[in-house]
């Protein structure tokens, strides 16, 4: 409890929420830094209505921030699928490796080529391409936790990071993803639209940055296709 000699002021800095201040007898009382002997009922009404301003203000800038997060979500969202298109996916891996990098665990990222989705495309129609692209996205979300990071990098194009994931663990969850991936059948005005994909997993290494670890996943996926090609001759 305050001593009896000590009352309460209101503050309001204009930026953060009014707060009370304790003032010793002999200070002088003062609302927005008007005394208390000036308090005439038009000062007092002049302060009321700057005092409602000040609210109206606060409130209108809480509203921006709010508008402002939500439009840099939207920009790092592929629309069409609900999870992260390049830039973020791009910005989430940087942290995410980052991090991984400062507690000395290994992360690999994995990058997943649709086959034949052009002829998905041709055959059926990009509404068809389009369901089989967020199916995908579907499928790639559910089999993997909730720590690593996934993106739509492409139009047939997806990448994952798997956090705390060496070659060899990462390499196990594709063989098994491409098995979930097999079974998949869309069914489609009357037609079961398959889908196959080629996946390249690369272990980011401690010396190369961001653009560096994604080129060498996309090398290993082309390599994989190319590697199918040649074994179906």
């Amino acid at each position: 409890m305050p001593h009896k000699d000590v009352r309460l002021r209101i503050i309001d800095d204009f930026v953060n929420a009014p707060r009370m201040e304790i003032i010793k007898d002999g200070d002088p009382l003062n609302i927005y830094g008007v005394p208390q002997s000036e308090m005439t009922p038009l000062v007092r009404q002049a302060l009321s209505a700057m005092h409602k301003e000040i609210v109206t203000l606060k409130n209108e800038r809480t509203r921006l921030k709010a508008e402002l997060r939500d439009a840099l979500a939207l920009a790092d969202t592929d629309p069409l699928t609900g999870i992260l298109n390049r830039r973020g996916f791009e910005r989430e891996i940087t942290r995410a490796i980052s991090f991984a990098r400062r507690m000395n665990v290994e992360c690999t990222l994995l990058f997943f080529d649709l086959n034949g989705f052009k002829q998905i495309n041709d055959t059926y129609g990009h509404a068809a391409g389009d369901i089989v692209i967020k199916e995908f996205a579907k499928k790639l979300s559910e089999n993997l936790r909730q720590s690593d990071v996934v993106g739509r990098v492409g139009g047939d194009e997806f990448m994952a990071l798997l956090v705390k994931a060496n070659k060899e663990e990462a390499t196990h969850k594709a063989e098994q993803f491409n098995e979930v991936i097999k079974n998949i059948a869309i069914p489609y005005k009357n037609n079961l639209i398959g889908v196959k994909c080629t996946i390249g997993v690369h272990t980011v290494k401690q010396d190369e940055n961001i653009v560096q670890a994604i080129t060498s996943a996309d090398k290993a996926m082309y390599a994989n296709k190319l590697s199918d090609k040649i074994a179906s001759l």
